[in-house]
């Protein structure tokens, strides 16, 4: 039988080889998962809660409103958490995500409790731990006229600013890039 943690490497497997091997190694250190009121799970990391005490998917529906307000092609989150905003956005049809999980820490614990193998194998959702290969992904799979939105919650935005920033402006850059690229391809053909 199959563990969650062997569905949801499966699953990353197949779009980036690197960070599932990474998973597969030693762990660092432990975040613990705990239950909500509601049962779903939460966690503490570095003194903050990451979600809701009392409802995570409650909370999760908020935060995808927000996002969905602002129409884009890609949303670019920084930050999986316990997977329910992903699991939201993609329940509400979008389904071109790429997350950002800047602590492996906290990824290799969701993934060995939260079952995120069919999140991860929809077609245009991809996940990487790795701010070179977040600018990759930009590069690869967006196009210079995709609007792109970037989404983080406030414990992210706390406990990892500094991460959050750097990873912020590379994604920028890189996005600044593909559009210069396009209008550099327009002015060549006349």
């Amino acid at each position: 039988m199959e563990t969650i943690f062997g569905r949801n490497c499966r699953a990353i497997v197949s779009k980036n080889n690197g960070l599932a091997r990474m998973l597969a190694g030693p762990g660092e250190g432990a975040v613990l998962l705990e239950p909500a009121k509601s049962g779903d799970f939460t966690f503490r990391h570095k003194g903050l809660y990451f979600h809701s005490r009392y409802d995570p998917l409650k909370e999760a529906e908020a935060q995808a409103e927000e996002a969905l307000k602002k129409k884009s092609d890609w949303i670019i989150l920084f930050g999986l958490g316990c997977g329910y905003l992903l699991k939201t956005l993609i329940k509400k049809g979008r389904e071109k995500i790429i997350v950002f999980e800047p602590g492996i820490e906290i990824l290799r614990a969701v993934l060995e409790k939260i079952d995120l193998s069919e999140e991860f194998s929809t077609g245009n959702v991809y996940i990487c731990s790795d701010q070179n290969e977040l600018v990759d992904l930009v590069l690869g799979k967006t196009e210079g006229m995709d609007d792109l939105l970037s989404y983080q919650s406030m414990p992210y935005k706390q406990a990892f600013a500094a991460e959050i920033l750097e990873a912020s402006n590379k994604v920028m850059i890189a996005h600044i890039i593909q559009i210069v690229g396009i209008k550099t391809a327009i002015q060549s053909r006349f």
